[in-house]
């Protein structure tokens, strides 16, 4: 899921930001179009538009206050639990939309790995900035 909103969305001339545990990972997401990669639980240089969310209970937080006011967390995973604090005072004061939202069968997965292996996204385009404008 993330290789393929890395690519798309760097693709699509987004800024991407990724948080990741290991340094491989994050070098990783660089090769695939992300701009900066950043430890979990790093304050980031601004907030952002989205956050895609897929880890749960040790990222929720992070995620919520890493999202801009009136951004949208978009949560389709809880690998670490799926009860974290609703951090509501973040998310009503800051009007946070935070959407669930699934991928589909294994055969949709399929697809979407196919997709980003065989087309050779081209990832130069000029990145937006984190209010989705372009620099």
């Amino acid at each position: 899921m993330a290789t393929a909103l890395i690519m798309l969305g760097a693709a699509a001339g987004f800024r991407m930001w990724v948080t990741s545990r290991t340094e491989q990972r994050r070098r990783n997401a660089e090769k695939l179009g992300a701009e900066a990669t950043f430890e979990p639980g790093t304050r980031l240089p601004q907030r952002v538009d989205a956050v895609m969310e897929t880890v749960g209970e040790a990222t929720w937080s992070h995620s919520i206050r890493s999202v801009r006011n009136g951004g949208r967390v978009v949560i389709s995973g809880a690998t670490t639990g799926a009860n974290p604090s609703a951090e509501l005072t973040h998310v009503f004061y800051r009007q946070v939309s935070i959407v669930g939202s699934t991928l589909g069968t294994r055969e949709h997965l399929k697809r979407l790995t196919d997709f980003c292996t065989h087309t050779r996204l081209e990832t130069n385009h000029r990145p937006r900035t984190a209010a989705g404008t372009r620099r």
